[in-house]
């Protein structure tokens, strides 16, 4: 019988921690071993930008307390000037109609009770700004702009920074809880190692 997810996983990564060329360099063969920090949970999703020691280095002086990611990212995706400036100009209501649809899809996709309550949450708060955010001049701008592409190839963290100003404070909460206990997703090429002592929700 195939074993649970959950125990492959602390099986990868007790593997990892007794291998010294992987707690030395990093690697080994063709595996990436990742040493996780806060900033990575809930990676690539939910995780916080890339760490820069991490990307020069391959290492972190500030280890698991590091608030950036550890893991690997593809190219990083921004908005550029002109759309930075119209989120900018936007009101709340016009900022959130943006942004949260892109975010309750992505996460609609992450099967996890706690972050089905926050996806509740949000909807809850996109039907609150929606009907007083309709502008047909406003969203003849949105498109021509492209936004809704650039902010589709963001994860969620990246678009929660976004629309954090215009987010309620319990959203904000709910947000960061659920990203600290959310196990991060890897590539068949990695493998995570946590410091004695962390323990994480196991959902894969």
């Amino acid at each position: 019988l195939e074993a649970p997810a959950g125990l492959k996983v602390r099986r990868a990564m007790a593997m990892a921690l007794s291998n010294p060329k992987a707690q030395g360099q990093g690697k080994c063969a063709a595996l990436r071993v990742g040493f996780a920090s806060v900033g990575s949970m809930g990676h690539p999703e939910m995780c916080n930008a890339p760490c820069v020691h991490m990307l020069k280095n391959g290492s972190c002086h500030l280890g698991f307390a590091c608030g950036f990611c550890h893991f690997v990212h593809g190219r990083k995706k921004k908005l550029d000037k002109s759309q930075r400036s119209m989120l900018q100009e936007a009101d709340t209501g016009q900022r959130l109609t943006i942004i949260l649809p892109h975010i309750i899809q992505k996460m609609a996709h992450l099967a996890d009770p706690e972050v089905g309550k926050l996806v509740q949450m949000l909807q809850q708060q996109l039907q609150l700004v929606t009907e007083s955010s309709e502008n047909d001049i406003f969203n003849k701008k949105l498109r021509q702009l492209q936004i809704h592409r650039s902010l589709e190839r963001m994860n969620c963290s990246a678009l929660f920074d976004l629309a954090m100003s215009a987010l309620p404070e319990h959203i904000l909460q709910t947000f960061a809880a659920v990203q600290s206990q959310m196990f991060p997703f890897l590539s068949p090429q990695e493998q995570m190692v946590l410091p004695e002592g962390i323990v994480l929700k196991f959902w894969l």
